[in-house]
């Protein structure tokens, strides 16, 4: 796990793991929009005209791609949440979730700025592999 990660696939990685949460809110409020979205197949008022809406089918195969893209980070980020060790686990409740300044945090876990980033980069490196993503040779 010592190989360096590419700049701006870390940096990827990074925002995923900090908006977690919002993007939990954001899938469920797009799924629900979709859902909305299309007219109550078995009311009495349906006209023909809102079955097939084209403009309103390539909106919602749009949301879908990114529905599907959206699932698989949250999907990802709770999978690494779920194998973290103690540390990883205290570092990504406190710096991605809480967003608290790393110094606080160095400070609460008694560790050095640099036990810090390899503990950090460890939760970044877990995470990629399960987004996919190329981390370095």
């Amino acid at each position: 796990m010592s190989k360096r990660i590419p700049k701006g696939t870390y940096g990827y990685i990074n925002a995923v793991l900090f908006d977690f949460e919002l993007k939990k809110r954001e899938l469920e409020q797009k799924r629900n929009d979709i859902l909305e979205a299309f007219p109550d197949l078995y009311s009495e008022h349906v006209r023909g005209t809102d079955i097939s809406d084209p403009t309103g089918n390539r909106a919602v195969k749009l949301d879908t791609v990114e529905l599907v893209h959206l699932a698989h980070e949250i999907e990802a980020v709770e999978a690494t949440i779920a194998i973290l060790n103690e540390d990883q686990l205290y570092i990504y409740n406190r710096f991605f979730r809480d967003k608290v300044n790393k110094w606080q945090v160095v400070e609460e876990m008694h560790v050095s700025p640099e036990t810090f980033h390899r503990r950090k980069k460890e939760v970044i490196e877990i995470c990629g592999r399960f987004l996919g993503v190329y981390l370095g040779s």
